[in-house]
């Protein structure tokens, strides 16, 4: 955390770091994504992340994690 002093005499807290995740999305065709869901036997647990396009499923954070975390 960075404490930065203003003109007039106060003081801001600024964290030393910009959140920036960036990754291309693209929605599979549906029947791309029945056929995933399918083979997955229904599990969602078991679909690959290519193959989903919103995870709401878990909180495991991999929504917020660039590809250099990922890999």
């Amino acid at each position: 955390m960075i404490i930065v002093k203003s003109r007039n005499g106060g003081f801001l807290k600024v964290d030393g770091f910009r959140i920036r995740v960036f990754e291309k999305l693209s929605l599979p065709p549906i029947d791309l994504r029945l056929k995933a869901i399918r083979e997955a036997g229904w599990n969602t647990f078991l679909l690959k992340a290519d193959d989903v396009f919103l995870d709401m499923l878990t909180d495991s954070g991999v929504n917020a994690m660039s590809d250099k975390q990922i890999s």
